[in-house]
């Protein structure tokens, strides 16, 4: 609990004595912005998918199913092979300076 006094002009006599509750290292905004960021990336995501498999479900050549589990596996294996080869790509460009 933080406690701080506030001294007239003179700076002898406290006029005012306040407590306040200080929040605990913010644990409250990160996890507010850990799921807000949550849901965002979730919801570009799905728009991803949408845009991918809607045409091909809408003619029938693959059930709602079965879009659900190809995007599942293309999803990862793209964001893995992004995640694993875009770095390397940045080093070796960066090297070659």
């Amino acid at each position: 609990m933080l406690t701080f006094q506030t001294k007239n002009l003179t700076g002898s006599l406290p006029l005012v004595q306040s407590s306040c509750e200080c929040p605990d290292d913010g644990v409250e905004i990160v996890l507010i912005v850990l799921f807000s960021s949550c849901v965002s990336i979730w919801s570009i995501g799905a728009n991803d998918v949408a845009n991918s498999y809607g045409t091909s479900v809408a003619s029938g050549s693959l059930t709602l199913l079965q879009a659900g589990i190809l995007q599942t596996f293309t999803e990862f294996i793209g964001n893995g092979a992004h995640d694993l080869l875009v770095p390397w790509a940045i080093i070796r460009v960066l090297t070659n300076v």
